[in-house]
């Protein structure tokens, strides 16, 4: 293929457009096309994308991508699930078909809530964001997004400091914005590939709106999270009015298909965000109705370890019902049992107590907390047998 040097991304998108239309086809060749290329020339505003962009600046993004990449994989950041990613590149592929495999998707094993693009065509998706979706509609969403940063070059324009993992956490481009004319050109360019390939519409402002609100809960303990609610409120806006305008309610979102893909997925965050003490994060995501139901059924036990975390009044006693309903639930669900042994033991229940430690030992013989069980039962025969 002759490299092309004249072409601006613009045009580029065009041309990306045109073969998610019709692949035979060539260029240009549908009515379809002619319409998008002539209200494409009629946009009065100038974005940044327009700009020619300079051989060094782009082979120093290219660059800054394999650092980044080089920094990931050394220290074990990607969360290795090939079902999952999988799942995650093929919708990536209804997205950008022009793009197939060209624009790769890769999971990080962080809670924080943000995906990004670089330079190179990777798109990274952190974990806890995956586990605030609802459906595949608002995966396309932020997929979508992204994709439009790498076929815009968004990021070939933005100088990236990163030297270690933590520079990367806190690099807070992806979903929380470059600047305005940028995101609301990735908007855009999402929607219509959204739209485009049948997904409902009405569901891509939503991704935005629930992380809004969790980021409105966080921001007092997390000075750094204050800038970016605007930015969502930004977002929620952008893909509201698009919707409004020319959105397809009937298009599908796959809800059942994407919380049995990614049930791993969020358990695996529910467990990140207790080891780090984010109670704030699960009380919040467990306590949305519609969400709790897309979590196998031991995820209480993950909500009484919040209240407990958490450690206000009555909330031991408030963890504890929520423990003993893992256990309904999902009876075989080993934790659930530990977590009330140690309930009852501090209640000085003492036969009580005793039951369930057993009943995590049937269950999980050689678990993580067997050794912990072990102790309490034989101290809890002693403190029986002897009084004290």
């Amino acid at each position: 293929m002759k490299k092309i040097t004249c072409i601006t991304p613009v045009l580029l998108s065009m041309l990306i457009v045109s073969c998610q239309l019709n692949t035979k086809n060539k260029v240009g060749s549908s009515s379809d096309d002619v319409n998008f290329k002539n209200k494409a020339r009629t946009v009065k505003q100038s974005f940044v994308s327009e700009k020619v962009i300079d051989k060094h600046e782009e082979a120093r993004a290219l660059n800054t991508a394999k650092k980044i990449e080089a920094i990931l994989k050394r220290n074990g950041s990607i969360y290795n699930n090939k079902k999952v990613t999988a799942y995650l590149q093929k919708v990536m592929n209804r997205l950008y078909p022009a793009f197939k495999n060209k624009i790769t998707v890769k999971i990080l094993n962080f809670t924080d809530l943000n995906a990004f693009a670089l330079a190179n065509g990777t798109i990274y998706f952190n974990l806890g964001l995956i586990a605030r979706l609802e459906n595949e509609a608002q995966l396309a969403t932020v997929l979508g997004h992204e994709g439009a940063h790498y076929v815009y070059k968004h990021s070939i324009r933005k100088r990236q400091k990163i030297k270690s993992v933590a520079d990367v956490r806190t690099n807070k481009r992806g979903i929380y914005g470059y600047s305005r004319n940028l995101e609301r050109e990735a908007d855009r360019h999402a929607f219509r590939r959204l739209k485009k390939a049948g997904y409902n519409t009405s569901e891509a402002y939503k991704v935005f709106v629930h992380l809004a609100a969790e980021v409105k809960l966080l921001q007092r303990h997390t000075p750094g999270l204050v800038r970016l609610h605007p930015k969502l409120t930004e977002r929620i806006t952008s893909f509201r009015v698009l919707h409004n305008k020319s959105g397809n309610k009937a298009g599908v979102k796959h809800k059942k298909i994407y919380n049995l893909q990614m049930r791993k997925v969020k358990i695996a965050d529910l467990e990140a965000n207790l080891a780090t003490g984010n109670y704030k994060s699960i009380i919040l995501i467990l306590g949305r109705l519609n969400m709790n139901k897309t979590y196998p059924g031991y995820y209480p036990y993950f909500l009484g370890e919040a209240y407990r975390l958490r450690g206000q009044q009555s909330d031991y006693d408030t963890a504890a019902k929520s423990y003993l309903k893992s256990t309904q639930n999902s009876p075989q669900y080993a934790p659930a049992y530990n977590a009330l042994g140690i309930y009852y033991l501090k209640k000085n229940s003492l036969h009580k107590a005793r039951q369930y430690f057993k009943q995590y030992l049937k269950l999980s013989p050689q678990g993580k907390y067997a050794a912990y069980a072990n102790h309490y039962i034989m101290s809890i025969n002693k403190k029986l047998l002897t009084g004290h």
